[in-house]
């Protein structure tokens, strides 16, 4: 069982990681280059506070977010290779979470992996997106730890919750799941002020076209890993029962 659950989330993390990456650079990375634009002030329509209040207010907020880390990929081959990997690596492990859960409970058919990936993409990115959308380089924000923490906090709420609704028999404990994946929402999110220096039109593009992305790559994952899950059963049904006749016949 374990095997088929590592190797499932292999090949599906794999190929659902490699196509991620390149409808992301055709949809979503022209969005970030551009922003980063503004980001890095070669764009002349970029907003930038003219009063020396908002300058300061701003250098302050340059500095909550200044984690002192200044190395980055280059963009070409390098940023690209480096973005390819880390599309792999965690699709692989979001494919090791999935088919971890179709060992707890199967799917019939493996076209009904897709409601996997839309649980997915539901707990990790509706769900937190809801109060924090994704956002573009430009983009300074208050508080920047308190909301991590809530996206965090939102996202293990999520995974508990539908966990408790959807494998335990009991409707009290179901309720109580039901209650827990909208908590953090009803606790409220830590306010905090977001400055924004791109063009209104151009993070709405990204978020649409993130959304799209991130949706067709979670069901794509959820369907590969539940293909190559009832696959590597199916083999593995047909290796043991040849091996059960080749015993049979020796011993006759």
């Amino acid at each position: 069982m374990f095997k088929r659950i590592v190797y499932a989330a292999m090949l599906a993390g794999l190929i659902s990681g490699l196509i991620l990456s390149v409808i992301q650079q055709i949809f979503v990375v022209p969005s970030i280059l551009e922003a980063e634009k503004y980001e890095e002030g070669e764009n002349e329509a970029a907003l930038v506070p003219v009063s020396p209040l908002e300058v300061a207010h701003v250098e302050n907020l340059i500095e909550e977010h200044d984690d002192g880390v200044t190395w980055t990929p280059e963009n070409g081959l390098e940023r690209t290779l480096y973005t390819f990997v880390s599309n792999i690596l965690y699709a692989v492990s979001f494919g090791l979470m999935i088919a971890a859960g179709l060992s707890l409970r199967p799917v019939r058919k493996w076209w009904q992996g897709a409601y996997w990936g839309l649980a997915g993409l539901t707990v990790f990115y509706l769900v937190p997106s809801y109060i924090y959308a994704p956002t573009l380089p430009g983009t300074l924000e208050a508080g920047l730890l308190m909301r991590q923490l809530w996206w965090i906090a939102s996202i293990e709420c999520g995974l508990i919750g539908l966990a408790m609704v959807f494998f335990t028999p009991y409707w009290m404990t179901r309720l109580l799941g039901g209650m827990l994946f909208f908590l953090p929402h009803l606790v409220g999110a830590p306010p905090g002020e977001i400055i924004i220096f791109v063009p209104k039109s151009l993070l709405n593009e990204f978020l649409i076209a993130n959304l799209a992305t991130t949706t067709v790559y979670w069901i794509l994952l959820g369907l590969f890993t539940a293909y190559f899950f009832e696959r590597l059963a199916r083999r593995l049904h047909v290796t043991v029962s040849t091996s059960s006749l080749t015993q049979s016949e020796v011993r006759l």
